[in-house]
């Protein structure tokens, strides 16, 4: 780290700088020198003001009120420059000024007031009011470390004089190491220092500076968004990317920035053979909104690890771990979502479970499970199959009918041999259902479309078996 200005270089430094281009400053340099009444201010040692000044540098505005009001005019000048600003803070200008003009009636040679009318005119971009501000303050109340701070304020507010600014400002912490406002401050003047270091190329004083940044306003959205560049840029991705995704978690619209960090990141982990990061890495950037073509090598890198995931939750079914199987398969999907054997497990998995409720006489869950492998996989035979019977021995002969006739229909359009004579449920379902010109045709086409079957001379047979009304007409 810089070593600090010596105090007469600061004080020079005050006095001298000035204007948007730093001109003027021997016309200046008058005001270097300071009257012989110059003493550090006495501030309140009230819980609140101390509370106060801590909750106006975080930019806490709504505590800060709360807390100046209790103090009330306790404080005095302190109280109205408090006040002031945290008026400022809640874009109060006129009643901004207000307050500083009534601590200028009454305290008209403390420093306070003009360090505090130069910085919130600084914070509102109208510099040159700043600047006359910090001069009379020199002028009338020598170079204290409220003005120390005010100029460097004001430095910090013009493009490339943030280095100026930054050794100020460290000057003014030096010579009153209790001197409030100054974490923001201190936190822009590193941040603009880590923006002119990283713009050089000089990445590893951009770093210092960005996290110097932060050890004085951790809550800056900016230095943390710049930091994780600087970080990036130094290959730190893990670092960087954990700080992204906290700015995410917070509200920060900064997911496809993100998205292409962590693709990059995949490639950096695939070259240093750590496979787990990149699929990790990847999984995340296709989560955050890249699709398929633009992950690239990516893609193939994460549905070689959804196959694994498939292969490993084959491996736990077989060994009778059901839970161990789905958590497999889930993380297959998650890794590639739509990756069809995922799906056809899973799928397999909830008709493992309908059976075993079924067993237990718990139709009601085994149609659900089963309704839930159809969702995993919309063309499970087995899982349709078994809902229509979880749905006939629920007495729904309608619904077990649609089940196994689409059963039916899928098995002849893919030439599949059905394992169960399933053309034999769905007549029978329709006979109950009342609709028995379907349960007819359901067995007059088997003995059209499959001659040759091995349930045809059965099928003849429950044909001309079949009564001529339904069972509800019978009797």
């Amino acid at each position: 780290m810089r070593p600090q200005l010596k105090l007469a270089t600061a004080l020079a430094l005050l006095a001298a700088v000035s204007g948007p281009a730093c001109s003027g400053a021997a016309d200046d340099a008058r005001a270097a020198v300071s009257p012989p009444d110059v003493r550090r201010t006495v501030r309140s040692d009230d819980p609140r003001a101390v509370a106060a000044r801590k909750a106006i540098d975080e930019g806490r505005g709504s505590l800060a009120r709360s807390l100046v009001a209790q103090i009330g005019d306790a404080a005095g000048v302190e109280g109205l420059l408090l006040a002031a600003r945290v008026a400022a803070l809640e874009d109060e200008d006129t009643e901004a000024g207000r307050l500083v003009e009534e601590a200028r009636r009454r305290a008209p040679n403390d420093s306070r007031v003009f360090a505090t009318a130069a910085e919130l005119h600084a914070a509102r971009g109208r510099l040159q009011t700043a600047d006359d501000e910090i001069k009379r303050g020199v002028e009338v109340c020598g170079a204290t470390p409220e003005l120390m701070r005010a100029r460097g304020v004001y430095l910090i507010c013009h493009q490339g004089l943030a280095e100026a600014g930054l050794r100020l400002l460290e000057s003014a912490r030096a010579e009153d190491p209790e001197l409030p406002f100054l974490g923001r401050p201190l936190g822009q003047a590193h941040l603009l220092c880590a923006k002119q270091c990283m713009a050089r190329g000089e990445l590893d004083e951009a770093l210092v500076h960005a996290e110097q940044s932060l050890a004085f306003d951790s809550g800056d959205p900016d230095a943390r968004r710049f930091l994780a560049e600087v970080l990036i840029a130094s290959g730190d991705f893990k670092r960087a990317i954990t700080i992204y995704e906290e700015l995410i978690t917070e509200g920060l619209p900064l997911g496809a920035e993100v998205a292409v960090h962590c693709k990059n990141a995949g490639f950096f982990a695939l070259l240093r053979q750590e496979q787990d990061e990149a699929v990790r890495y990847f999984a995340r950037a296709r989560e955050l909104g890249l699709t398929g073509e633009q992950l690239g090598t990516g893609l193939h890198v994460l549905r070689g690890a959804a196959d694994a995931r498939v292969e490993a939750a084959r491996a736990a079914y077989a060994e009778g771990d059901l839970p161990g199987a789905e958590a497999r398969a889930r993380e297959a999907l998650q890794l590639s979502p739509g990756h069809e054997a995922a799906r056809a497990e899973l799928a397999s998995y909830s008709v493992h479970s309908g059976l075993v409720a079924m067993r237990a006489g718990d139709f009601e869950e085994a149609e659900r499970l089963y309704r839930v492998a159809i969702v995993e996989d919309s063309e499970s035979i087995e899982a349709r199959t078994f809902l229509g019977h979880a749905l006939y021995a629920q007495g729904d002969y309608t619904g077990a009918a649609d089940a196994w006739r689409w059963v039916v229909d899928t098995a002849r359009l893919e030439a599949l041999e059905l394992p169960e004579p399933v053309h034999f449920n769905l007549a029978q379902a329709n006979f109950l259902a009342d609709r028995l010109h379907e349960a007819r045709t359901v067995l007059e086409e088997y003995l059209v479309l499959e001659p040759h079957g091995r349930y045809f001379d059965e099928t003849r047979e429950r044909l001309s078996a079949l009564p001529d009304v339904p069972p509800a007409e019978d009797g």
